[in-house]
Formats: C-alpha cells, structure tokens, sequence
C-alpha cells in the first residue's frame, strides 16, 4: 500500500498520507468515500446478523482509511452519503444499530481529531509554521476562494470566444500565474468548465446533471443507492472538481444498476 502523500508541513515526519493503489491520496479518499456510501447501502439490504457485523467492520475500517488520506473532500463525501443512506430508516427498531455506528463512528473521528495535529492543521487549513495563524475562510478552504475569484476574473476579462468556448486549462493557469504567482485549478467543478470549456461547457455540464437528476425521480428500483451517489459527485464538484477515474467508472456502474434490475424483473414475468 503506498503512502505518497507528504505532511511534514503538517508536522509529521515519519508518516504519510494513505495512497494505496490509487496513485495519490485524494483519489484514495474519494474512492473510498464512494466504497463507504455503497457497502453503507448494501448493509441496509443485509438480514443476516453476521453480514450486516461484518459490513459494519468493513465500513470503520473505510472511514479509517479516509481519515488516513487526509483529503477534506472525501470527509465530507463519506459523512454526507452515510447520512443520505440512512436517513429514510425512521423505524426506531431499525435506525438503533446505525445510531451505534455513527455514535462510534463520531467518537473515533473526535479522538483522532483531538490526538492527531496533522489532521486539525488540515481541517483548519493550516501549517506548523502557520499554526497561530487567525482561522478564516481562505485558510480552511486551502487558497479555494482565492483561486476561485481569480479564474472568473479572468474569464470576464477574456474576449467573447473565450467566455463562450472557454480558454482552456493552459492558458488559465498562465493568467492565475500572472495575477497570484501561482498554477492551480478552482478546485470547483461548475468554476472550471465555464473558465476551461465556457458558457457551452457549463450548460453541457448542467445538462448533464439535469438529466442525471430526472432519471433518478423516474428509478424506483436503489433510489436511496442513486440518490446519495448523484449528491456526493455534486459535494465532489462543489469543493473539489477534476476527473477522478476510478470514482466515474463506480458511479457509472451504481446509475447503471436501476436498469440491470428492471430488466431483470422484467425478464423474469415474463
């Protein structure tokens, strides 16, 4: 398992962030956090104690995974699609041993964030050589906002074939460079297609989602499974954005599975 990613700015020396096969640690926790949502699903299918203690298992050692990566993206991915799975259980019988999972689930994370400085430096978007530093909206958001403002300001500033095709990621990282000294992407999904593809990338992508979002209130069949996935890949997009392979083609496959089983019902009436 390879552990790539550096935190010595963080104030470890002797420990890295989880990688795995995954190349770097931030496809690691978005990956993961897809897994987690998914075996979080299919525990709620489950009838067998024994499965169910199981994925339990399985599930904690997800989010420790997650936590080891250090990607704030991926935390938010995890928490917000273990809660999408779960909420519909309003059965008091039913939601008790969820409500154990995320009490322990919730105890964990605030040991680790009360043992580990690496992880609170992270969550507050700060360093060891920045740890007295005022907390505030740019450093929790690693530069975000900044990097943000910088890409739209300079799409305004671009001509009309530009703002309407877009400028492409080369000469958007040329612009940041000039305007901030720095190279880096908006980390948001919905800012990148309209300064990289335009008004015509943006509204494709927007499409896209509207589509999406229209064939989900048509699936009766995994609706909470579908749901909760076409809500963290808009987490993704909001705070994150990029192409993350492994997570499209899991995606792909979840929004598939309502057609696979309506045929399959189908296929067995008749």
């Amino acid at each position: 398992m390879g552990l790539v990613y550096d935190l010595e700015k963080f104030g470890i020396e002797s420990e890295s962030g989880f990688a795995g096969f995954f190349q770097s640690s931030k496809y690691a926790g978005i990956t993961l956090s897809a897994l987690i949502v998914y075996v979080a699903w299919y525990t709620t299918r489950q009838k067998k104690i024994f499965l169910k203690a199981l994925n339990y298992i399985i599930i904690l050692f997800g989010f420790y995974l997650v936590y080891k990566t250090y990607a704030r993206t991926a935390y938010v991915m995890s928490i917000a699609g273990f809660i999408l799975i779960f909420y519909k259980f309003l059965n008091i019988r039913k939601l008790i041993p969820y409500m154990i999972l995320g009490i322990l689930l919730s105890f964990l994370f605030y040991s680790w964030y009360q043992n580990d400085m690496a992880l609170r430096l992270r969550l507050r978007g700060q360093t060891i050589h920045k740890a007295e530093e005022d907390i505030n909206i740019d450093n929790i958001t690693s530069g975000r906002t900044i990097f943000i403002q910088v890409n739209l300001e300079s799409w305004m500033e671009s001509n009309f074939i530009s703002k309407i095709l877009g400028m492409g990621v080369g000469k958007s990282e040329e612009l940041m460079y000039e305007k901030i000294g720095l190279k880096k992407v908006s980390h948001n999904g919905f800012v990148d297609y309209l300064v990289y593809s335009g008004i015509v990338g943006l509204l494709l992508f927007l499409y896209f989602l509207i589509i999406i979002y229209k064939y989900i209130k048509k699936s009766r069949e995994l609706k909470i499974l579908v749901n909760a996935f076409f809500i963290i890949f808009i987490i993704l997009n909001l705070f994150q954005g990029g192409d993350f392979f492994f997570f499209s083609v899991f995606m792909a496959m979840i929004f598939a599975l309502p057609i696979i089983y309506r045929r399959k019902s189908i296929c067995e009436t008749y």
